[in-house]
């Protein structure tokens, strides 16, 4: 079982290869400045869209209820997939007053279909070990101590999954899980998590069945630290974690703590308990931030620049007369206009539309994203607005937004653009040349601007 409080073994870890490994010490300096000058530049990352990293779960097993099962491995990419866009249910607990700190980190994850050597795979290797006792020294990333040998880190995210993690030289402290941030040898490069707190079903065992050790773990694999910066003694609040939107807080948090939790004189709003990087139970860490966001991506730019691929991205522009449109054909329906007083194409009246075009080379992994930057014309009256109509490859999909019901009923003038998001199902996709065909036109709306359309996945 689980214990009864979460802990990690990362920053341990960490510590030793930094005493042992001079090679170590060195890259850390510098993805650690390389982070923090990507942050503090506001450079963009070079990946726009969706990175999708391929995943191989290693699972060693000395009983049957360790060889935990391929739906349970698959419960645990779905919650990676879930917190790591941000499409988490849970996320509603976040308190308002961080929300507006929360995002999508525009990360997915994927069971691998390709071996190192290019044979199709499942993206699960099983290897049952007489290992008695596993320990924080990486004994189950080697075949020769009972584990199983690493895929090519430059290509797959491995994931260990073992009966247990004992401290080194310890046959009583245990850990949750650990990982080491980029910059570790290859051989041992990944994520290692107990069985019993990994994924939702099975063996997943309360308080850390909702598989936020994964999410917590993985997030230290693309450089994480955790709140309170990883001292052991921060009493004078000195430490920090390197991103400038989590609260500075004095020490780990465990369980369910009511919020607001001060400390570090960070009231009245206290920590960031809820994060994934503290150590409070799963269903009670439910966000990353903004900052940590771009530190993720500097990652990605950066020392994991090998690992995955953005799936697909699309964007049109629509904010001068010549339309600007990357990986995508647009096509202006009747009714449709350039308007330069308000910046953006016009859609006229009810029957005007247009159309965008893609060329799909694959069907992705994951549903597409539509991102869209518009706004309605106050005129028509305030209680006749109607959603916009997207019809995808000629079926219709009524779109859950109406760009105009933040103005309703206020008197204001809701010629302010707004952006929205709707999930398109990669069920309504096919792939070729002009395979996915999306035509908007406006409801009972008089009046519709249009400056930017992006799809992802």
């Amino acid at each position: 079982m689980p214990a009864s409080n979460r802990m990690c073994g990362s920053h341990v870890v960490h510590l030793e290869q930094l005493r042992t490994d001079p090679a170590y010490t060195r890259a850390r300096a510098a993805i650690d400045a390389h982070a923090n000058e990507f942050a503090r530049s506001g450079r963009a990352a070079a990946r726009t869209g969706t990175t999708v990293i391929p995943v191989v779960v290693h699972v060693v097993y000395r009983t049957a209820a360790q060889n935990i099962s391929d739906a349970q491995i698959n419960s645990q990419i779905d919650v990676l997939n879930k917190d790591y866009r941000q499409r988490n249910s849970d996320v509603s607990k976040t308190p308002d007053v961080f929300k507006p700190f929360a995002g999508d980190a525009r990360i997915e994850f994927a069971l691998a279909t390709l071996d190192p050597q290019g044979r199709a795979t499942t993206g699960i290797t099983r290897t049952q070990t007489t290992v008695t006792r596993f320990h924080a020294d990486d004994a189950m990333k080697y075949t020769a101590q009972g584990g199983h040998d690493a895929w090519d880190a430059a290509r797959y995210l491995n994931i260990w999954v073992v009966p247990e993690i004992y401290a080194v030289g310890s046959t009583t402290s245990t850990y949750l899980g650990y990982a080491y941030p980029p910059g570790i040898s290859a051989a041992i490069d990944g994520v290692a998590i107990v069985y019993d707190a990994f994924g939702t079903i099975g063996t997943a065992a309360s308080p850390t069945n909702l598989g936020r050790t994964a999410t917590h773990e993985v997030g230290h694999w693309l450089n994480l630290k955790h709140l309170w910066g990883d001292g052991n003694d921060n009493a004078n609040c000195t430490l920090d974690d390197d991103v400038a939107d989590t609260p500075r807080q004095q020490d780990k948090n465990f369980g369910k703590p009511t919020f607001p939790h001060l400390s570090c004189n960070n009231g009245p709003n206290g920590d960031m308990f809820m994060n994934y990087m503290d150590y409070v139970d799963d269903d009670t860490m439910v966000m990353f931030t903004r900052g940590q966001i771009v530190r993720m991506q500097a990652a990605l730019d950066g020392t994991r620049s090998t690992l995955g691929a953005q799936a697909f991205a699309a964007k049109v522009d629509l904010v001068a007369s010549a339309v600007v449109a990357q990986n995508a054909h647009f096509t202006a329906g009747p009714g449709m206009v350039y308007n330069s007083q308000y910046g953006g194409w016009m859609l006229l009246s009810t029957g005007s539309n247009f159309q965008v075009s893609f060329d799909l080379p694959s069907i992705p992994p994951t549903d597409f994203t539509l991102t869209l930057l518009h706004c309605t014309s106050s005129l028509w009256p305030k209680d006749g607005f109607s959603p916009v109509n997207i019809d995808i490859n000629n079926a219709s999909l009524r779109a859950n937004f109406d760009p105009a019901t933040a103005h309703r009923n206020t008197g204001a003038d809701t010629r302010n653009y707004v952006w929205d998001q709707i999930v398109i199902p990669k069920s309504s996709l096919r792939t070729g040349a002009n395979s996915v065909k999306l035509t908007m036109q406006p409801g009972a709306i008089t009046h519709y601007w249009i400056r930017s359309l992006q799809l992802e996945a």
